[in-house]
């Protein structure tokens, strides 16, 4: 049976490869990030089939505004 893994587990693996966790369950590419709206702590994330809305944890709102400038 293969191991199971949890989403802290992947989001410190893929943290030195270009992702970020965004929230309990989001780990985000953070190239694909167009836009971060601090207002509904959203980021805008290009996929194939048109923006996508994640939701931001609190805690995470300094890294995103750091990696958009």
């Amino acid at each position: 049976m293969a191991p199971k893994y949890s989403t802290k587990d992947w989001a410190a693996f893929l943290q030195n490869k270009g992702f970020l966790q965004l929230d309990r369950g989001t780990i985000v590419n953070v190239k694909k990030v167009a836009a971060y709206n601090s207002e509904l702590r959203v980021v805008t994330v290009t996929a194939l089939e048109g923006n996508v809305l994640l939701p931001v944890a609190e805690k995470v709102q300094r890294q995103i505004k750091k990696l958009l400038k």
